[in-house]
C-alpha cells in the first residue's frame, strides 16, 4: 500500500491542490447561493467515479501480484488432457448452486479501449446470475450476454467462471435434447473457462468449484484410470473452495458427491485405484451424508438434488423411513432446471420402491 501512495504521489498532490483552490471562500459562497443542488449532484457522481477508478487500480495492483505469485494450482496442473475426473465423484449438474458475490478483488486490468468498466461488469454479472437461475431460454441468454463480452473480459476470473457455468448449463440442455456432440462440446468449453479462471485467481472459490464440476463432467468421456487419477484433483479443488468460502452450500454438496462417489465405486474401479495408488481414496456414506446435511442447513428446502442425495444416503444406510421422509421433501420442491427434472425421475423411482416405509 505504501508503494501505491509513493507511485501516485503526484496525482494525490495535484488532487489536493485542486481541492484547495476549489475551496476558496468566494467560489463556495457563490455556489451555495446559485447552484448548490446541481453542483452537489455533480460532486457525488465525480466521487463515485473516482471510487470506481481507485478500486479498479487497487485491485489491478493486487491482482498483478497475485497472478505472479500464485502457487496453489499451476497452469500445468490445472489444464490439458490430464484434468478429467471420474464420473462417480460428480456425475450430475450444477445449475442450482448459489455462488458468492464478486468483489473488486476479482477484477484485473484490461489494457483496451473496448473493455467494460468495473461498474458495467458488475451490472452484467448481476443480470447473468439472475438468468442462470432461470429456465432454459434464460440460460441461453446468459451465455449470449457473456459471449458478447469475451474480448473485453477474457482475463477477468469472475467472467471466466460464469462462462464455465453458462456453458455447462447449455451442455445439460443439449444433453436433454439428445444432442451428445453438442453436450460434449459445451462440457469441454466449460472446463477450459474454469481452468482459465483459476489461473488468474487461485483464491477464487467459484473458480475451484467449477474446475471440480467440469472435471467430474468430462469423466463420461475418459477412461477409468484417468477418472480415478483426477478424482484427487476434484477433491483438492473442493477442499480449497470450502477453505475459501466455508458457508457455500454448493461446495459442501460437491464434497458430499465426492464421498458418495468414492463409497459407491465398483469392485473393478476399487481394484484399479488400488493398483494406481499406495493409498487409494476412501470415504464413508456417513461422511457423504454429513456434507449433504450441512448444505441443506445452509439452503433449506430449496435444492431438489441435494435433498435427493440425502435420501440416497439413508437408502445406503438401510434407514428407509428417513429416506422416504427426505424423498417426500425432494418431491415437494418445484422443478425448474433440467437438473431438477433429472432428479425428479430418480425421486419417482425411489418412492415407487420405498414408499411403503412412509411413517
Amino acid at each position: 500500500m505504501a508503494s501505491f501512495w509513493r507511485a501516485h504521489s503526484h496525482v494525490i498532490f495535484a488532487l489536493g491542490a485542486g481541492i484547495a483552490v476549489g475551496a476558496s471562500i468566494t467560489l463556495l459562497v457563490h455556489r451555495l447561493s446559485h447552484t448548490f443542488g446541481r453542483d452537489l449532484s455533480r460532486l457525488i457522481i465525480q466521487i463515485e467515479n473516482l471510487k470506481h477508478d481507485v478500486e479498479l487500480l487497487r485491485s489491478t495492483l493486487e491482482q498483478n501480484t497475485a497472478v505472479s505469485a500464485q502457487g496453489y494450482y499451476s497452469v500445468h496442473e490445472s489444464s490439458g488432457e490430464d484434468d478429467d475426473e471420474f464420473q462417480e465423484a460428480f456425475e450430475g449438474n450444477e445449475e442450482q448452486f448459489q455462488d458468492r458475490s464478486l468483489t473488486s478483488d476479482d477484477f484485473v486490468s484490461i489494457p483496451s479501449s473496448e473493455s467494460l468498466s468495473s461498474s458495467a461488469a458488475f451490472r452484467l454479472f448481476r443480470e447473468v446470475d439472475s438468468l442462470l437461475d432461470g429456465d432454459d431460454d434464460d440460460k441461453q441468454r446468459a451465455f449470449d450476454l457473456l459471449k458478447a463480452e469475451e474480448e473485453s473480459l477474457r482475463i477477468q476470473p469472475e467472467y471466466l467462471w460464469r462462462m464455465a457455468k453458462a456453458a455447462f448449463s447449455l451442455s445439460q440442455i443439449e444433453g436433454a435434447k439428445g444432442d451428445e456432440e453438442e453436450k460434449k462440446r459445451f462440457i469441454y468449453m466449460s472446463k477450459d473457462f474454469a481452468v482459465r479462471s483459476l489461473q488468474f485467481n487461485g483464491r477464487n472459490s467459484n473458480a475451484h468449484k467449477w474446475c471440480a464440476i467440469t472435471l467430474g463432467s468430462v469423466g463420461d468421456y475418459e477412461g477409468t484410470q484417468t477418472k480415478i487419477l483426477n478424482g484427487f484433483k476434484f477433491k483438492e479443488h473442493i477442499e480449497k473452495a470450502i477453505e475459501i468460502a466455508p458457508n457455500d452450500p454448493s461446495s459442501l454438496h460437491l464434497m458430499g458427491r465426492w464421498c458418495y462417489g468414492v463409497y459407491m465405486l465398483s469392485w473393478l474401479e476399487r481394484k484399479a485405484a488400488a493398483a494406481l495408488f499406495a493409498t487409494p481414496p476412501t470415504a464413508t456414506i456417513d461422511e457423504a451424508l454429513e456434507n449433504f446435511l450441512k448444505a441443506d442447513k445452509l439452503s433449506p428446502g430449496k435444492w431438489k438434488e441435494n435433498t435427493l442425495f440425502i435420501a440416497k444416503c439413508y437408502i445406503e444406510k438401510r434407514d428407509y423411513y428417513s429416506a422416504v421422509e427426505w424423498l417426500d421433501k425432494a418431491n415437494n420442491i418445484e422443478s425448474i432446471s433440467q437438473d431438477d427434472r433429472n432428479s425428479q425421475k430418480e425421486i419417482d423411482n425411489f418412492l415407487y420402491q420405498y414408499g411403503a416405509y412412509r411413517r
